[in-house]
């Protein structure tokens, strides 16, 4: 059966759609993928569809209709399939789908009689650009960027070490670097016991962050540590916020819960920060699993970093103060996908600049 496979456009959530800068995929961006069948198809198990980026091949995993209460088995002219960019992919010409993408080897694509069909691709149609071609094209305006040439650090120390001066101080993690990983650290006195196991999801987040720093620069930063004594702590919680934080533990982030905190104007709470404190707060005592990329924007923060000057986020500080995460990062306060931490090459190579192998700080 002849399927044509369109690659639907897309870009960050909250990119400045008024800023052009934006010229392909990065880490964690979906690509996304509509199979359009000749005849209706219903699927069993979990097909994929391949992408060539590069010289590598990369699979995009069947994404059922659920959204719209519409099962993989229920017929249907359009199946969808997601890929979610790493990190290592790079591919300036844009990426490829060939004739015999679609793997069917954990799964099957289902005729109206229940048996299984062959499948080739005839045809591949680009919303960006709205042109049909065939199938092994590099799609040029689907270039995908994740990789990069990592910067020459020049100011990332001094304007992380101006992050947060306003208020109480610089984040004390930098002035603690060793080359010895921070410790992150969930408080036992804060944490209400119904929300312990919940709580501990965010160790696995700030494990899969800890892997995700290593395999690029090459040397860990942070490490999971896991729960601390209240009395052990080293700040008090005061209505509405983190003020004394003369005893923080060096070398360690500490999450707490601190559930009187106002709702913002969307009636969105979440996480935040005190950067002087190396303190990240949840701001509600149901604490929500659906929120990774939330964890990894505000320890981000504690790391000395800032929104970015080009997102639609509303806070944004001077220039000079604080390095700017990147787009996504600075974005992924918006994420509610489970797994999506909205990092990127960039956030890391920056990070590099920030705190150099073994505590050096000279270039």
């Amino acid at each position: 059966m002849g399927v044509d496979v369109t690659v639907v456009s897309t870009r960050p959530a909250g990119w400045n759609y008024e800023w052009d800068g934006y010229d392909g995929y990065v880490e964690g961006n979906t690509i996304r993928l509509i199979a359009q069948f000749k005849d209706p198809v219903s699927v069993e198990g979990s097909p994929r569809l391949t992408i060539g980026i590069g010289e590598t091949d990369r699979h995009a995993v069947f994404s059922p209709w659920v959204e719209d209460d519409f099962p993989p088995e229920r017929l249907s002219f359009k199946q969808r399939f997601d890929y979610m960019v790493h990190w290592e992919d790079r591919d300036d010409d844009g990426f490829s789908i060939g004739a015999d993408a679609f793997d069917l080897a954990d799964g099957a694509l289902l005729n109206t009689e229940g048996a299984p069909v062959e499948v080739e691709v005839v045809s591949v149609t680009d919303t960006r650009s709205g042109v049909q071609s065939e199938p092994g094209t590099n799609l040029g305006t689907h270039r995908v960027l994740a990789r990069q040439e990592p910067r020459v650090c020049s100011d990332e120390r001094e304007m992380a070490r101006a992050y947060g001066r306003e208020d109480r101080g610089a984040p004390p993690l930098l002035e603690e670097w060793d080359g010895t990983p921070f410790r992150f650290y969930w408080d036992a006195g804060g944490v209400p016991e119904s929300e312990r196991t919940d709580a501990e999801h965010y160790f696995d987040v700030v494990e899969r962050l800890a892997e995700r720093i290593e395999d690029q620069i090459g040397y860990p930063i942070l490490e999971v540590a896991g729960w601390i004594p209240e009395e052990a702590r080293g700040f008090r919680i005061a209505h509405p916020d983190i003020r004394d934080c003369s005893g923080v533990r060096p070398g360690g982030i500490v999450a707490t819960v601190v559930p009187r905190i106002q709702k913002d104007s969307a009636g969105f709470v979440g996480a935040g920060t005190k950067s002087h404190c190396a303190v990240l707060f949840w701001t509600s005592s149901d604490i929500d699993t659906t929120l990774d990329g939330v964890m990894a924007h505000e320890i981000w923060h504690l790391f000395g970093f800032t929104h970015h000057p080009l997102s639609l986020h509303p806070n944004q500080t001077p220039p000079g103060v604080g390095v700017p995460m990147s787009v996504h990062l600075t974005t992924a306060l918006g994420y509610r996908t489970p797994r999506e931490l909205g990092v990127t090459y960039e956030d890391v190579d920056a990070l590099r600049c920030v705190f150099p192998q073994n505590g050096s700080h000279g270039f």
